[in-house]
């Protein structure tokens, strides 16, 4: 794992990231490689068959939108942002869906507040967004499934990002027993690395 060579970041302003989807809408996220990246972390969930779900710094509407649609079995999906303007752009797309219910919560600060036993899979596709991302996969419930994401390139709002499986068993086999990781490649240089875990 690589720390975030960017001095200036600054993750938990919500009114930044409400800024940021005032100028890149959650459409964004739910287009080209980001859609691509989704489509395999939800068929990696969808092989679990899931009843109850909660995603957090979930960004858009995508990776939700192909899980409800993918998994009849679904009888609730909680998606959550710290962003309220990103909540806005996504209800139009997820309240159409009675599974879905939408929140906002800055899961930084507030991830001790979350019932996590209530849900039997839980997902994130922006941990590398998430200072104490540590903290609030410590607070999952033991035997609790947990799919999420991490890229391996620098960002100025990443902070911290993995060259290697290797580097990604190094900072969460403490807390997490990963047992598969696929990897999403674009432009031949960026990878996002997709993992499928259960809290130890």
């Amino acid at each position: 794992m690589i720390q975030s060579q960017y001095p200036d970041i600054n993750q938990t302003s919500l009114v930044g990231y409400d800024k940021m989807f005032e100028i890149r809408p959650a459409t964004h996220y739910a287009n080209k490689h980001y859609h691509f990246r989704n489509v395999i972390l939800a068929e990696m969930i969808s092989n679990y068959e899931p009843k109850k779900i909660f995603e957090f710094a979930a960004g858009s509407y995508d990776l939700a939108q192909l899980i409800i649609t993918t998994n009849p079995q679904l009888k609730y999906y909680r998606w959550s942002d710290w962003s309220q303007e990103c909540l806005n752009q996504c209800k139009e797309v997820l309240e159409q869906y009675d599974v879905c219910k939408l929140m906002r919560i800055d899961i930084c600060k507030k991830y001790w507040k979350v019932k996590w036993s209530a849900f039997d899979c839980i997902v994130s596709v922006s941990v590398e967004h998430l200072e104490n991302d540590l903290d609030i996969i410590r607070s999952m419930p033991s035997g609790t499934r947990f799919f999420f994401g991490v890229p391996n390139f620098d960002d100025p709002q990443h902070f911290r990002f993995f060259e290697s499986e290797s580097d990604i068993e190094l900072r969460f086999s403490g807390l997490l027993d990963i047992f598969e990781i696929k990897v999403y490649e674009y432009r031949n240089i960026y990878k996002k690395f997709m993992i499928s875990s259960v809290r130890k």
